[in-house]
């Protein structure tokens, strides 16, 4: 019965009057009467299957059904096909046809899976439902945003095995495109599957640090929009205003929608505390005690500029605030409290992103790495280097000294790690972690131990090299010989299942490396007693 509605539609629609149809579609010729009677019919459509793959346990979650014009025609692609239905008012029918045939061959078929199919919001309109859809930096936020709705993503258009590993690390559980399977007249799943098994050995992505670069944040950050006042403005009117509004710092004094001036709270008030001032000033325009030279940005200025103009002194800013202005003209003011705590917010949240001496990620991306690899079941070893005698040295050389041996222990440790399958971070002062998923991880890390131990030499004298260390107060305040500054490394191997999650390694971790700073020199202590099942073993250095 629905084949010959749609039939009878049809007939009906192409034997009214052109001007029946949509505003300028026309009759169409032949070849188009013919393509839209066949897919009406449903003789003239396709119904190809692509596989969703589901990356937590490699089974196919889904087929989304692709529908296909006639075969060899100018509208075997769906968007040509679509436009001429549309062009004739016969998208939904066509939809709802597609949709029909792509139910029935995928129920014929039986395969254990669901079935995806695709609709416009005017189909969608025609069955009286309404919907609406939400759409790393933009994947990661789909991810969070999904995390909270209870909902799923499905990457589509993976093409590149590189973008699968990222949509897999990423967290997202469903992917489709080309590389998993291309669309196929029968629901196939054997190219998935193998391409999963294949994936699953792959090593997890180590993220770029997602930093916050200061000179992306503007002064629109800092914006607080206040009322401004004329020049003309009396000092009683401003006086009640400070009054009435006890939070109100500053008041910006503007004229013809541009700044000429800033009356600071505290100045003002202090002004008129005075005896007989608010009598002498009070009916006088608020332009005579006003600040006619206050600092003024633009609302795209980054916060570093304007903390080196408020730091430069010329203004008062540092007590005043600054105006912000747009092409001159006034939006609000800013207030060197509001600039300091958002410079103290941008350092302390790039510092758990990446260390700002190394520029090796921080505390965040360690864990959330850590994390991705305990949910992956990976084995992979932690590695916790730190460095030994490094106060004293400090104490002694000086910090600039002592930066520059952390940052040789940084380009040591980045030089032996592969940067396909380790991980790198700096926890901060002169501890390092690694997260390594090379096979021959403890090879690599008495590499580090080695050349770390000779390149140490070049930072000191030659008399220190052949002392073999150097003179410093210890906590007690008694001055002795410290060795020079040597690397420590206490490794944790990691197997699925023995580590629940990324505190617990790092405890393991710190344990091992304080049995490695118990020997002298640059050493490694492999912790080997902790193996799947509840195994132990001696430990081994």
């Amino acid at each position: 019965m629905i084949v010959q509605e749609f039939e009878r539609q049809l007939l009906t629609r192409l034997a009214a009057p052109p001007g029946a149809g949509p505003v300028g579609a026309g009759l169409p010729n032949a070849e188009e009467m013919r393509v839209l009677a066949d897919c009406m019919l449903g003789t003239g459509l396709r119904t190809e299957f692509q596989p969703v793959l589901d990356l937590r346990n490699g089974t196919v979650f889904a087929y989304e059904a692709l529908s296909r014009g006639p075969a060899g025609s100018a509208f075997e692609r769906p968007a040509a096909l679509f436009s001429l239905a549309r062009a004739h008012g016969f998208d939904s029918d066509i939809e709802m046809v597609a949709v029909r045939m792509a139910v029935e061959r995928f129920a014929a078929a039986g395969a254990p899976a669901k079935l995806f199919v695709n609709f416009s919001p005017r189909a969608l309109a025609t069955r009286n439902i309404d919907g609406a859809t939400v759409q790393e930096y933009v994947a990661r936020a789909i991810v969070q945003i999904a995390a909270v709705a209870g909902a799923n993503v499905i990457a589509e258009g993976v093409e590149h095995e590189a973008d699968l590993q990222v949509v897999r690390d990423l967290g997202i559980r469903y992917c489709q495109g080309y590389l998993i399977a291309r669309p196929a007249a029968e629901p196939r799943d054997d190219e998935a599957l193998g391409l999963w098994r294949r994936m699953s050995q792959e090593p997890v992505v180590a993220f770029p640090v997602p930093g916050r670069n200061v000179n992306l944040v503007s002064a629109r950050t800092l914006l607080r929009r206040v009322e401004a006042v004329s020049p003309e403005a009396e000092n009683d009117l401003v006086f009640a205003r400070f009054e009435s509004e006890p939070d109100l710092p500053v008041v910006a004094v503007v004229r013809d929608g541009r700044p000429v001036g800033l009356v600071n709270r505290h100045a003002f008030i202090d002004r008129f505390a005075r005896p007989y001032r608010r009598e002498l000033y009070g009916r006088k325009p608020v332009s005579a005690l006003m600040n006619e030279d206050p600092a003024i940005v633009e609302a795209d200025m980054s916060i570093q500029e304007i903390g080196q103009l408020v730091s430069g002194g010329r203004h008062n800013a540092v007590m005043d605030g600054f105006i912000i202005v747009e092409r001159g003209h006034y939006l609000g003011i800013g207030t060197s409290a509001d600039l300091l705590r958002e410079i103290t917010e941008m350092q302390m949240m790039a510092a758990r992103y990446a260390n700002p001496l190394t520029m090796l990620p921080g505390n965040v991306p360690i864990s959330e790495h850590l994390e991705r690899l305990i949910a992956q079941g990976r084995e992979f070893c932690t590695c916790y280097g730190d460095l030994d005698n490094f106060k004293p040295f400090n104490d002694v050389f000086g910090y600039q000294r002592g930066d520059e041996v952390i940052q040789l222990a940084a380009r040591t440790l980045t030089e032996v790690c592969d940067p396909r399958l380790d991980f790198l971070g700096h926890v901060g002062g002169d501890d390092f972690v690694m997260a390594m998923q090379s096979a021959d991880w403890e090879l690599r890390c008495r590499k580090a131990l080695e050349l770390f131990g000779e390149r140490i030499q070049l930072l000191f004298s030659e008399d220190a090299r052949q002392e073999g260390g150097f003179v410093a107060e210890d906590r007690q305040g008694n001055r002795r010989r410290y060795p020079l500054p040597s690397l420590s490394i206490g490794a944790v191997p990691v197997y699925p299942e023995t580590f629940r999650t990324h505190s617990e390694i790092a405890a393991a971790a710190t344990e091992a490396k304080k049995f490695a700073k118990r020997q002298d020199g640059n050493s490694i202590f492999v912790e080997r007693r902790r193996y799947p099942g509840g195994q132990f073993k001696p430990a081994q250095t």
